[in-house]
């Protein structure tokens, strides 16, 4: 027997060796998962809606965002983000309930436009946000009343109203601002609804907190406002469900 074929017959014995090993240790395997006790793929539950709370704002440069850098940062998206709020705002930058903001699109509060946006889609919560921007002005108790009443009239059973009063902007009058509070407070209270207020609340008293014009807030103001409000919100019970829970 010559060496080259000792060699083919030595290879071959090999490769069937091999064979019968691959196919001993497959059988192996599957007499292995046959007998193995069957497991269940687990079950990833779908994500859980949750029972938003459905928010109006009326309000001024605040609520539009001015000095957030992004209206992703304005105390709107944060405080919606941190209560689960489906959001509907109607701010005007300038506005009050007397004063009627920047531009020739201006409308105070008592706008039937306004009050008819901030009604849209039975809101469970309605937030006027202003009166910075009335300092000084006649009538501001008035026209607040007006506003109140007339949102009133027009919303469901279920809808629950709030009258936030101005912050004490370092630019502004301080006796005029606290007029302005003070009259919106009446208000609130003639008209018997929840008034939040700031100034008393020591909301923003820090300089930091505002733009360089010492009006509008910027970035950090607008979250500090967020928390203080959302707080303010919870701590009244006017919130009248946890949102953030999910449906059941």
């Amino acid at each position: 027997m010559d060496r080259r074929f000792r060699n083919t017959l030595a290879i071959t014995a090999t490769a069937a060796i091999l064979l019968i090993a691959v196919l001993a240790a497959y059988s192996y395997s599957i007499l292995r998962d046959r007998d193995a006790p069957t497991e269940t793929a687990p079950i990833i539950p779908s994500q859980r809606e949750l029972d938003y709370l459905n928010v109006s704002i009326l309000g001024d440069s605040y609520t539009v965002g001015d000095g957030a850098d992004g209206r992703q940062y304005a105390y709107p998206a944060r405080i919606s983000r941190m209560l689960c709020w489906v959001l509907n705002t109607s701010g005007k930058p300038g506005s009050g309930y007397r004063a009627s903001g920047t531009g020739a699109a201006g409308s105070d509060f008592t706008d039937p436009v306004r009050i008819k946006s901030a009604l849209d889609k039975e809101p469970d919560l309605i937030l006027l946000q202003g009166g910075l921007y009335d300092a000084g002005l006649p009538g501001v108790q008035n026209a607040a009343v007006e506003t109140i009443r007339a949102i009133q009239d027009g919303k469901s059973g279920r809808t629950v109203v709030v009258v936030i009063g101005p912050v004490l902007a370092p630019a502004s009058d301080p006796s005029e601002l606290l007029s302005v509070r003070d009259d919106l407070a009446a208000a609130a209270s003639e008209r018997g609804v929840l008034f939040v207020d700031p100034i008393a609340e020591e909301w923003l008293t820090s300089q930091d907190s505002f733009s360089e014009n010492g009006m509008t807030i910027n970035r950090r103001g607008h979250s500090e406002y967020a928390e203080r409000l959302a707080a303010s919100l919870r701590g009244s019970g006017a919130l009248s469900r946890d949102s953030c829970a999910p449906v059941s």
